[in-house]
């Protein structure tokens, strides 16, 4: 008797948990421009420097995922990275406040110290389709 049951029960788990194709979401990876960045009135080197990071979603299938790095020695390019749900009903953003999150920016001595420290802020994209970008130096 307790196998039966046991077996019942462990039919109906899987039964439950069954997905058929339509069930799964499916995502896609975008880039949201920052609208501005504020920084802390000191930026110091070898230390985590908080920045904050605005941004705005353009509609609620869009899901913040972090931010995007890309680092070389004297230079960082930043970009908020989103999830976006594919084929969904989606309802425009009615809050007019961007978003803000936090970036732990941080930047070492490095060798040439006649060369500024570059931040490349992604801004968005042209009528062309080509990345555009701010960039603040930090001396």
């Amino acid at each position: 008797m307790k196998r039966l049951l046991l077996i019942l029960l462990v039919a109906t788990v899987f039964s439950g948990c069954s997905l058929n194709d339509d069930d799964y979401l499916e995502f896609q990876v975008e880039f949201l421009p920052i609208e501005r960045v504020e920084f802390p009135d000191e930026i110091q080197t070898n230390q985590v420097n908080k920045i904050k990071i605005y941004y705005r979603r353009p509609n609620d299938c869009y899901y913040y995922d972090g931010i995007y790095v890309e680092k070389n020695e004297l230079s960082q390019t930043l970009a908020v990275q989103s999830l976006v749900v594919q084929d969904a009903n989606c309802k425009p953003i009615e809050n007019e406040n961007p978003e803000m999150v936090m970036y732990d920016f941080s930047f070492s001595e490095y060798v040439d110290t006649t060369s500024p420290y570059t931040l490349k802020i992604f801004k968005g994209k042209d009528e062309e389709g080509n990345m555009i970008f701010e960039t603040i130096t930090i001396q």
